[in-house]
């Protein structure tokens, strides 16, 4: 999220600068810097592409942040689950150690519901483990995308900054 913000100052730097440069040299030479349409069609282009790139960065940090929630659910579950789990096996291990020292007292179905219940807690812990590996998976994916597009970003924000001055070193060149 910092490198959002600091990439959305980057990205007003340039306009600014853009602005100050117009005026002042306006004021100081008397003259206007007129930029050609395309030229400044170019510029509008390449900023609004800016904008877009840092939406899609923005869109990618909250998917992160929501993955990372999620992940931190998952970890919660996996100690409900452990606790859970290891209840359920206590039991059925208490009931198949009486059932062994007093064989008929406790009825199979007795012993088949424990035994149930001790894999069905087992299978949800198994679960609540996976949920954590994906998302460390998702969290990874979306983590190379975003350094990807953060990239992209760089690029397309030195190309703006490179045309930016292009465009005002020719005026500059033209009112000295």
């Amino acid at each position: 999220m910092k490198f959002l913000l600091k990439t959305h100052m980057v990205l007003r730097g340039p306009l600014i600068v853009l602005a100050v440069l117009e005026l002042s040299l306006g004021h100081a030479f008397a003259g206007s810097i007129v930029i050609a349409p395309d030229q400044l069609q170019d510029l509008k282009e390449q900023r609004k592409d800016l904008e877009k790139k840092i939406r899609e960065l923005d869109n990618l940090s909250k998917q992160i942040a929501a993955v990372q929630a999620e992940k931190s659910s998952a970890k919660a579950s996996i100690r409900q689950q452990e606790a859970e789990s290891n209840e359920a096996r206590a039991k059925l291990e208490k009931l198949q150690d009486f059932d062994r020292d007093n064989p008929g007292e406790i009825s199979p179905k007795q012993l088949n519901a424990a035994l149930d219940r001790n894999k069905q807690a087992f299978n949800a812990l198994k679960e609540a483990k996976e949920r954590v590996i994906n998302t460390d998976a998702k969290i990874n994916s979306l983590s190379s995308e975003a350094g990807g597009q953060y990239a992209e970003y760089l690029r397309l924000q030195k190309s703006f900054e490179r045309d930016i001055s292009r465009v005002v070193d020719v005026h500059v060149d033209e009112q000295i």
